[in-house]
């Protein structure tokens, strides 16, 4: 065939070898994870789809020149080599990479309940939320790849017969077995065990699997159990979707049955800056109409009384004189978070949710008596002197703040 009519070839090849490896990039983005920090995946789709542009222009010429007899045939061919060689890629991409599985069409997510041994209790970082659950699939030679991260709520953690039960939730990315499962609950508790579902989930294990204390990675973990399941990805998000609207009801329902007979303290949870709606502002309107009564408010026993009252005078630019003096010893309140912060002893285990919450409360109360343009350097240094003991972290960050 004439050079021409190769050329014109080997350009329709490369259309179709572009478009081609456009499709294979995509699906090696899902398949070895590529990140798409900085753009990262969307480079490689497009680096892999001007190879194929080349290596379709390429190809298709050497065919059509050397076999094609005319331009629809050398192109017909052009085209079919192209194919195929894109077909070998794709098999081999697959092979060497994770492929998710589905069920019905869906992707899936792996559900475990973890039920710990009797007598462990959760360290400091662990009721911070400092946990976490993997996903592996391993290569050749028990190599692990890379992990596919999950989410371990302990909110979501309950106690049965005084042991208790965590939950965690993964997306399932490769239909490689095995795969291995971990949990990691701040930094003492590290869990590991072989998932015993199957590589292409069905139906079935839809449902709990039975208890099992077996395929631990760890042969010294005893007294610990696990159960497995798969949930369709649509379910997932149907329930998450419905406890959404459940939650979003529930606080409709209780702000409903609020009056103006109602103690003062149960309008605070309505009136705060992370429900920006029609509750929160109703709350905060009828809560500026008794700022004079929120001098026993912010005087309560209690520190979290004590916070909502100082986050619902967030919203006001000033106040009664009569409050000021209540709002600058306020700050006092947080003394009892900093010593219970302090009764952490290991330092490997510091009591982070008390420390944040600690800091979040004198960042209010700062604001908030900044307003009134009275003195609160008495109160800062009572802080600062409480939380002096702090090394790093957020308590550290508050002692220095009251300086």
């Amino acid at each position: 065939m004439g050079w021409l009519l190769s050329l014109s070839a080997a350009v329709v090849a490369a259309i179709a070898g572009c478009l081609l490896a456009f499709y294979i990039g995509e699906k090696c983005v899902t398949w070895y994870r590529i990140s798409s920090f900085e753009g990262g995946s969307g480079y490689a789709v497009i680096f892999m789809s001007l190879g194929g542009l080349l290596a379709g222009f390429l190809l298709g010429f050497a065919v059509a020149k050397s076999f094609g007899t005319g331009f629809l045939n050398g192109t017909g061919l052009a085209l079919a080599a192209v194919a195929a060689v894109s077909g070998v890629v794709y098999v081999l991409a697959r092979m060497g990479g994770d492929v998710p599985p589905e069920l019905n069409g869906d992707s899936l997510h792996l559900q475990v309940e973890m039920r710990m041994a009797p007598g462990w209790q959760p360290s400091h970082l662990a009721q911070a939320g400092q946990n976490y659950c993997l996903l592996t699939s391993l290569a050749g030679g028990n190599q692990r790849r890379r992990p596919r991260h999950g989410t371990l709520d302990f909110e979501k953690a309950t106690q049965q017969d005084g042991r208790w039960i965590v939950p965690c939730q993964v997306p399932i990315h490769s239909t490689r077995a095995p795969l291995l499962v971990s949990l990691h609950l701040g930094n003492k508790s590290n869990l590991e065990f072989v998932s015993p579902l199957p590589s292409q989930p069905t139906a079935a294990n839809e449902q709990w699997a039975p208890w099992s204390s077996t395929g631990f990675a760890q042969p010294q973990t005893t007294g610990y159990e696990y159960r497995v399941r798969v949930q369709r990805d649509d379910v997932v998000r149907a329930e998450r979707q419905a406890a959404e609207t459940a939650a979003y009801e529930n606080r409709q329902r209780d702000f409903a049955a609020l009056n103006e007979s109602s103690p003062l303290k149960a309008w605070l949870p309505f009136a705060n800056s992370y429900n920006s709606d029609d509750i929160s502002g109703r709350a905060q309107r009828y809560l500026a109409t008794r700022l004079p009564e929120f001098e026993a408010l912010l005087t309560d026993p209690d520190p979290a009384i004590v916070l909502g009252a100082l986050k619902a005078l967030l919203y006001h630019q000033t106040f009664p004189d009569t409050l000021t003096p209540a709002i600058i010893a306020s700050g006092r309140a947080v003394l009892p978070l900093i010593e219970k912060a302090k009764q952490a002893k290991d330092p490997e285990d510091p009591d982070k949710l008390t420390e944040k919450q600690a800091r979040e409360f004198v960042e209010i109360w700062k604001s908030v008596a900044e307003k009134t343009n009275a003195p609160t350097d008495k109160v800062k240094t009572e802080i600062g002197v409480a939380a002096a003991y702090a090394k790093q972290g957020d308590m550290q960050d508050l002692a220095l703040a009251m300086r």
